[in-house]
This record gives structure tokens, C-alpha cells and sequence, in this order.
């Protein structure tokens, strides 16, 4: 199988040289490189061009004359790749040496998936290990790896949306035409590997997680989004005190959206009938989280004590958890 790589960039050069050394040392070289860069203004795009120049195998660069922001801009690195499996990068981490080879080989394993994942090692700004890797931070221990691998997998995934991360992440190209385009216009609710993941689950092409860590995921400040930072309590007080309507009205429309693709695709499927349930329902529960926070005393309590009722919470959400974040929220 030929191998492509999606790699979005956007005034990453701080740490894209390990990144793109990264490359070079895989055990199985990809076969194509394609970057798009999104309108960076520091030197990131000449970082490029010189690997390009020496790099044993193909890059393609697109640059952007204006921003598309991280999901357009992986979808169109991802649409312009060639290889029947797409392997997606982000400039800033470091790929372990046998990242494409075990991706590989759990493709071939696999012939009936639709996408694979790995855990991720997370290092600082400096590339020193932290003491602890990816799954471990957003908790997904062994008991969700064992749900999630045998039991029904998109229901686990919108329980716990937060999985796969795209920098450990490869799916099939032939898969490309059914995605179509991606509507995660909005980072703080969803991003591009959530609308593959959760897509090519809907309509079953399954999911295969690794547990060997195959990335080291940087933590810094300037990242887009992070999986591993440790917050501190007032940290954490402060998030369930602000204001979530935004990002939770954007999940929903984000599910919404993913609906209607599926109806798009194959209005009678029995796979996308259950999936376009199973997102209707968690966009409800969404959008009944946010009319929870736009009121106040006895009229939020009613709406929470309903919809905790409903089973929501629990298949939904996380619970408890997410109802005391709910209950304290501004």
C-alpha cells in the first residue's frame, strides 16, 4: 500500500525541523509528503522548501493565501494526497521511528477497518518526556480501550468524543469521496479527526486502537488544542465557571451537520439510521446542557434534574461529573 502524509503547518517554526527529521527516520519512508501552509509569515514555508529539496521521496507544498484555519486547511492537504493510506501530522510533535511500519501492519491486519490510532508519549516544550502518555491524561484506561475495541464503538465515542487524536491517527483513502467536506468550522467544538473518526464509525468502517505510544505529543503553549496539560484548581474552577454555550452550540450544529451527511450518503442504511439516532440524541443532550447554563436557581435544577432522568447524562456525558459542572456553571 502506497502511504501518504497530511501535514498542515501555520507559522511552525519553533519545532517543525524535529518533526520533519522525524520523517526521515521511519523504518518505512512514506511515499508522499503534502503540506498545506496556512498563510504562516515566519519562515516556516522556506523550512519546507529546503527539505523538499533534499527529502528521498515526493513533497508537495500548497500555500494559502489566506488562513483556513487547521480543519479546511487538513482537508485540503488530505484531499490532495495520493496513497491509498493517509497518515496526519501536525508540525510540532515528534514521530517515534516505527509510526508508519505499525500503522501498516495494523492496516494489513485489519483489512475491514476504516482508520487506526495510537497512544501518544506527551514531552514539554524542550522534547523531555513529562511522565505520563496521552490516554492516560484524557482517561481512557483499559476498561473504555476494551469498550471501545469490542463493544459499540460509536456509542463510546460520543460518550468520549476526545479520541482519536489526528497526529496518531491513518485512514484509508478510499474512504475520502464518503467524507466529503468537513464541517468542523469551529475549534473549539470539533476538529477535523473528530469528523473522520466519528463519520467512518457511523457508517462501519470501524476504528482499531493501539495502545503503544507511536507519537511524542508536544505540550506548549501556542498548540491548537491539548490533550496532556495538567491544570491546576483554580484552573479547573474557572472552566466550569465560564461561559460554554458557544462551544457546545458549535458541537451541535458540528453533530448536525455529520446528520445530515449521513443522509446525504445513504438515506436507508441501517448503520447510518442508528448513527443519525445516536447524533440527533447527543445533540439534544447538548443543547439541553445549554439552556441549563443560560438560566439560573430553580429553572436550571429542573432542566438538569429532567434531563439526568432521561438517561442523557450517563450515555452522553460523564455523569455525575458533568451534571455538578452543569449545576456550578456561569
Amino acid at each position: 500500500m502506497r502511504l501518504s502524509v497530511a501535514m498542515c503547518t501555520c507559522n511552525g517554526e519553533a519545532y517543525i525541523r524535529e518533526q520533519l527529521s522525524s520523517f526521515l527516520a521511519q523504518t518505512r519512508l512514506p511515499d508522499e509528503l503534502v503540506v498545506c501552509d496556512d498563510a504562516s509569515t515566519d519562515a516556516t514555508v522556506s523550512i519546507l522548501q529546503s527539505f523538499k529539496e533534499t527529502a528521498p521521496f515526493p513533497v508537495q507544498i500548497f500555500v494559502n493565501e489566506s488562513n483556513l484555519r487547521v480543519c479546511k486547511n487538513f482537508e485540503k492537504a488530505i484531499f490532495n494526497c495520493t496513497g491509498d493510506i493517509i497518515a496526519l501530522s501536525d508540525q510540532d510533535d515528534i514521530w517515534l521511528p516505527e509510526k508508519l511500519a505499525t500503522l501498516l501492519d495494523a492496516f494489513e491486519k485489519n483489512p475491514q477497518c476504516g482508520y487506526i490510532f495510537s497512544n501518544a508519549d506527551l514531552i514539554d516544550e524542550r522534547g523531555k518526556y513529562i511522565g505520563r502518555d496521552l490516554w492516560q491524561s484524557i482517561g481512557f484506561d483499559k476498561r473504555k480501550q476494551e469498550r471501545y475495541s469490542t463493544g459499540d464503538q460509536l456509542a463510546v465515542m460520543l460518550h468520549w468524543f476526545t479520541l482519536p487524536y489526528g497526529m496518531t491517527m491513518a485512514f484509508r483513502a478510499s474512504l475520502k469521496p464518503k467524507l466529503g467536506a468537513f464541517e468542523c468550522r469551529f475549534p473549539l467544538a470539533a476538529l477535523h479527526d473528530t469528523w473522520i473518526s466519528l463519520f467512518l464509525t457511523a457508517i462501519g468502517a470501524y476504528g482499531v486502537a493501539l495502545p503503544s505510544s507511536l507519537v511524542k505529543y508536544r505540550q506548549h503553549p501556542a498548540q491548537l488544542a491539548s490533550g496532556g496539560r495538567p491544570l491546576g484548581f483554580m484552573e479547573l474552577v474557572m472552566i466550569r465557571r465560564s461561559d460554554m454555550a458557544g462551544p457546545y452550540n458549535h458541537f451541535a450544529e458540528f453533530l448536525e451537520s455529520l446528520t445530515q451527511r449521513l443522509l446525504e450518503l445513504d438515506p436507508s442504511s441501517e448503520i447510518g439510521l442508528r448513527a443519525r439516532k445516536l447524533f440527533t440524541e447527543k445533540a439534544v443532550h447538548v443543547r439541553s446542557r445549554i439552556r441549563a447554563n443560560s438560566c439560573h436557581g430553580f429553572k436550571r435544577f429542573k432542566i438538569i434534574f429532567f434531563e439526568a432522568l432521561s438517561g442523557r447524562y450517563r450515555t452522553y456525558s460523564r455523569s455525575f461529573k458533568s451534571i455538578l459542572k452543569d449545576l456550578i456553571s456561569k
